[in-house]
């Protein structure tokens, strides 16, 4: 993990918790220095092994899971809210739908009713292929948008600290890239960009539009972070250059 000069990323941020429905109760999901804790399940790694048995999985142990799957996951800077203003509201009600369509595998149509002959076997055998292609990418889809909107639900303060970690997880690579072929760095800057220029305009009463964020590691001398190697901006706009990590 990525550490800024005065310690890691999280430093700075306080716990933050809240009660999620759990079982036949209500539990408390807390983060602090940087981990999800799991304060009503003292040992959740068991739970696991009961559930891959059989069991029934707790929603907390499904939430924890979640949050390790998207860590490192650049979508979530695009999903989640830019600033602690910028509520982003789901409800536990959207997350039991939401788990509901991924329980059932999502919604697959079928091959249809009618049949003039039979097909090859080899015909056949690629139907059932894409068949099961079609199943997989339509569950997968689903349980994405569960976790999505479980993480979601736990609440802005949580969904920041996500963002946080995701932004960690690739501050030391940049130049590499993603799974469209983007940089992280561009991502990365997409991201900061839409965040600055939220608090500039609330701040400074700006146009968005008039905001220009870059995200490089400083230079020596009188630039340094937001001063002379800030970038130029156009018609009286707001530019500047942020650290990374």
């Amino acid at each position: 993990m990525t550490e800024a000069p005065n310690g890691p990323w999280f430093t700075s941020l306080p716990p933050c918790e809240t009660l999620v429905p759990c079982g036949q109760g209500r539990h408390v999901i807390r983060w602090e220095a940087g981990e999800l804790r799991l304060a009503s399940h003292s040992d959740p790694e068991a739970e696991l092994v009961l559930a891959a048995l059989g069991g029934e999985k707790a929603r907390c142990v499904e939430i924890a899971e979640a949050w390790r799957r998207h860590t490192a996951d650049l979508t979530v800077l695009g999903i989640g809210p830019r600033g602690p203003a910028d509520e982003v509201a789901v409800s536990w009600d959207d997350v039991d739908v939401a788990a509901q369509v991924a329980q059932g595998g999502g919604v697959v149509t079928g091959y249809g009713a009618r049949t003039l002959a039979s097909p090859p076997r080899a015909a056949m055998a690629r139907a059932a292929i894409r068949h099961r292609q079609h199943q997989q990418e339509a569950g997968e889809a689903s349980q994405r948008r569960l976790d999505m909107l479980s993480l979601l639900a736990l609440g802005t303060g949580f969904q920041l600290r996500l963002s946080g970690q995701v932004v960690a997880a690739h501050a030391d690579r940049l130049d590499e890239p993603d799974e469209l072929g983007r940089t992280i760095r561009s991502v990365l800057t997409a991201a900061l960009l839409g965040r600055v220029a939220l608090v500039a305009e609330q701040w400074l009463g700006i146009d968005p539009d008039q905001v220009e964020v870059s995200r490089h590691h400083p230079a020596p001398g009188p630039g340094g972070y937001g001063g002379a190697g800030s970038p130029p901006v156009s018609g009286g706009g707001l530019g500047g250059v942020v650290p990374p990590g």
